[in-house]
């Protein structure tokens, strides 16, 4: 056994005899400590109590009344007479391609488009999703139109080099 073997077995024999002697002796009570009231804390003592002497009950609103009002200072103002409505198109929804990539086989074009989740390889001409139709490419412009609603949208896919 090394010298700091021993060391070590010397304090685990004085830690463990700490322990026990600690534990042997009977427990004390503690020492509750007496705070004397001073002039100050007595006055705010006082003026608490009478604060809260003060204080009333809250309005409780009646049953079947609103809990969730708005209340404010000023009055509710009417709400204006609705104009007659005014029949419009339904929006366009946002076009849903992003140009991954172009592809030119002689004479013919192929795009590469993710619609969502998936790829797809489109040329003109074709219908997807019996949504979209690939209807041109101008000036960098690729324009689809949207068969349900008849309406054109592009998506720049840029010139060719």
């Amino acid at each position: 056994m090394t010298r700091r073997h021993k060391m070590l077995a010397l304090a685990l024999l004085s830690s463990a005899a700490l322990t026990w002697w600690s534990a042997a002796r009977e427990p004390q009570a503690p020492v509750a400590a007496v705070a004397r009231p001073t002039p100050a804390r007595v006055a705010a003592q006082a003026v608490a109590t009478s604060d809260l002497l003060a204080l009333q009950p809250r309005n409780v609103p009646a049953r079947g009344a609103d809990p969730f009002r708005v209340a404010g200072w000023l009055a509710v103002p009417t709400p204006p007479a609705a104009a007659p409505a005014i029949p419009t198109a339904p929006p366009v929804p946002e076009l849903p391609f992003r140009l991954l990539g172009r592809y030119i086989d002689g004479e013919r074009q192929a795009f590469f488009l993710q619609y969502g989740e998936r790829n797809v390889v489109a040329h003109l001409g074709d219908v997807i999703d019996d949504t979209y139709q690939v209807a041109s490419l101008e000036q960098g412009l690729l324009t689809f139109i949207h068969l349900p609603l008849e309406m054109r949208q592009t998506l720049a896919v840029g010139e060719m080099n």
